[in-house]
């Protein structure tokens, strides 16, 4: 089977909505963020032979700014290896 689509949730929210039915924390740390991107990106790194065939990224569950520039950017590097 080919993976053409990957999707990854990022929980963490500033609040949540009324309407949102995604798992989602709003109370978290720096740490705590960081600590789920590195473990997101060492997940991607060992399955990356299955995700050689991913061309689209998909990023939903919270809100995806709340994790710093530097860390999105290396979701998407890891994702694309």
């Amino acid at each position: 089977m080919t993976t053409t689509a990957l999707y990854l949730h990022v929980p963490f929210c500033s609040r949540k909505c009324d309407y949102c039915g995604f798992h989602s924390i709003t109370e978290w740390d720096r740490r705590a963020q960081r600590s789920f991107a590195r473990a997101i990106e060492r997940d991607l790194c060992e399955l990356a032979p299955r995700l050689r065939h991913v061309r689209t990224l998909y990023l939903g569950g919270g809100t995806q700014t709340t994790l710093e520039p530097a860390e999105l950017a290396a979701l998407v590097r890891a994702a694309k290896t």
